[in-house]
């Protein structure tokens, strides 16, 4: 009968750097000492090294973790890696593969439906794969998957930013590595600064993150117009592929007066407003939707009410409204939830 030859290290075994190398592993996305890793922890040096190119190969790609995934899919399937397919069929579909998709790939055909972006990853890996090199125009095409990397989020209070973009926050989280933030919030006491900095960190989890945070008066800001206009100036001078700011057309003052000076200020980089549901029915006609799932949306939820326990106070936190409001742009976009947006203007490249 076949032994194991190699089997986990009883934890009460383990040499310091074997329990250093099993400590940074747990603490990853993986979670645990588990499938190659398990032999490859009798060299902790080792392991290390190739645990952390795994991790940022798998979960911190450029091209993000839906895509990432098609690949693996794609170069299980042509080395007919069982092992590896079983692991991530599974992983695939959560993350967005759909099931007609892996069954064609598992059959050996070209997906008939596949998305812009899967297609061309598709392209990538049968050209490399078949012809063990890859074309110039499919790899200029696939130089553009990089997309989004530097972001700028606007808010003139603590929970604004949130509410109406942490659903756009979590996809850029889920999809972006290596993604740059710069939060910048015009007013808020410390302990809603403080709540707004650990909204930030849970909604953004692996972003690089920087806090640009002021203390102007609510519902004052229109008063310090020459100040709130620097604050705009100074965060305009980050590289930037999308700003995230308050709408134009907000019932509030503050919200109004950073979507008008995020369009001056921000003049090269893409700006979507968000909106924010309140009392005053201010809610239009936005143009530009971001489809959530169910856990999304529900994530959503959870950190709203897990990181700004002092707004639980007023009648309008609800999570009735949140829903609410997402899944009516959800039922606007085919879609079972979604974020809604206003985008005025946008430059589009055509290849």
């Amino acid at each position: 009968m076949p032994t194991d030859r190699l089997p986990p290290l009883p934890p009460d075994e383990l040499t310091d750097a074997q329990r250093h190398a099993v400590a940074a592993i747990t603490a990853g996305p993986r979670g645990g000492v588990i499938g190659p890793f398990v032999p490859l922890l009798r060299s902790p040096e080792l392991m290390d090294h190739a645990q952390r190119m795994g991790e940022y190969l798998r979960f911190r790609s450029a091209i993000g973790t839906r895509l990432s995934e098609l690949v693996i899919l794609l170069i299980a399937r042509y080395w007919s890696q069982q092992v590896e397919w079983a692991i991530h069929v599974p992983i695939a579909e959560r993350v967005g593969i759909a099931r007609d998709a892996i069954v064609a790939i598992a059959e050996g055909r070209r997906p008939a439906m596949l998305t812009d972006d899967e297609s061309l990853v598709y392209d990538f890996c049968y050209e490399l794969n078949v012809s063990q090199a890859v074309g110039d125009s499919t790899f200029e095409r696939a130089l553009a998957l990089a997309g989004i990397r530097s972001v700028v989020v606007v808010g003139a209070h603590p929970d604004d930013i949130e509410i109406g973009a942490g659903g756009l926050l979590l996809e850029l989280s889920a999809a972006v590595p290596d993604l740059k933030i710069r939060y910048v919030l015009c007013g808020g006491a410390p302990a809603r600064q403080a709540e707004a900095r650990a909204a930030a960190v849970a909604f953004l989890p692996a972003a690089d993150l920087t806090f640009d945070l002021h203390d102007l008066p609510d519902g004052r800001l229109p008063g310090h117009w020459n100040t709130v206009k620097e604050i705009i100036q100074q965060a305009a001078k980050t590289h930037a592929d999308l700003v995230i700011a308050p709408s134009r057309f907000d019932a509030h003052q503050d919200h109004r007066l950073l979507g008008e000076l995020a369009m001056t200020g921000f003049r090269d980089q893409i700006v979507v407003h968000y909106e924010i549901p309140k009392w005053d029915g201010d809610l239009g006609q936005p143009n530009l939707y971001v489809p959530l799932t169910a856990e999304q949306a529900a994530r959503k939820v959870e950190l709203l009410n897990t990181h700004f326990p002092s707004q639980k106070v007023h009648d309008w936190w609800d999570d009735e409204v949140f829903f609410g409001l997402m899944r009516l742009r959800g039922m606007e976009c085919r879609a079972r939830y979604a974020e809604a947006f206003f985008a005025s203007k946008l430059s589009v490249s055509i290849a």
